[in-house]
């Protein structure tokens, strides 16, 4: 492990650096500051789009497929509870008129309360989706968040490559430009290896609690342990 994070290390120095000379500084900085005002734009206007368009296409049909359902739950139920009581023993033991006098009186009953049943799916639909409307606005929030982050990444790197040509006709800009990308790049680079080197430390830094000695050499260790 002694030499493996310097080694590390110098790959990433190597290829960031040659990444950030090909694209250059201006294009690189261009492009994350496009990355951060795309994110922004994206999460302002996408949680009120979200709202918008569940409360004007989602819920209603929800709401009414809800309903729809549960009356057919409601309906069903009823018919299978007058079936049940009709095949019973004690109204079999009636007589055939104060049985269907009976089963009529149920049904009639069964259809008077058309308003409760609604009323019941009615509530069933609002508990359902006082449950579920939350986690679709965030779906439907998080789809509209890539969508407008990709678009104005798209929108915006078509006017930044416009500009950055323009910038590159200046005398020595392009030069200059693509030395500070590579710079830049070989910096990043070297983070990302204190980063990995450090992460490479942790089970080390553990064991050295329990009376073990930490294993020292390399370049990049060594910065790491006398830093820390």
């Amino acid at each position: 492990m002694n030499y493996v994070a310097d080694l590390l290390t110098i790959s990433l120095v190597v290829v960031l650096a040659y990444l950030g000379y090909k694209k250059g500084f201006i294009s690189k900085g261009a492009s994350i500051l496009g990355s951060i005002f795309g994110s922004l734009v994206a999460f302002l206007v996408s949680k009120p789009l979200a709202f918008s368009f569940y409360s004007t296409k989602v819920y209603p049909k929800l709401h009414e497929d809800i309903i729809k359902y549960s009356l057919e739950n409601i309906n069903d139920s009823i018919t299978a509870g007058v079936k049940t009581l009709s095949d019973t023993t004690e109204i079999n033991s009636l007589s055939e008129s104060l049985k269907n006098s009976i089963l009529d009186v149920l049904r009639q009953g069964a259809e008077a309360g058309e308003a409760l049943k609604q009323n019941v799916a009615t509530g069933i639909a609002n508990e359902m989706l006082d449950v579920l409307s939350p986690i679709i606005i965030l779906g439907i929030r998080i789809i509209l968040f890539i969508l407008i982050f990709i678009v104005l990444s798209i929108v915006i790197s078509v006017i930044l490559g416009l500009v950055i040509k323009v910038i590159y006709e200046i005398p020595f800009v392009k030069e200059a430009d693509k030395l500070l990308g590579a710079i830049s790049g070989g910096v990043v680079g070297f983070i990302y290896g204190v980063v990995i080197t450090c992460m490479m430390l942790i089970p080390s830094l553990i064991s050295a609690f329990g009376g073990n000695e930490i294993e020292t050499g390399g370049f990049m260790i060594n910065l790491i342990l006398k830093i820390i």
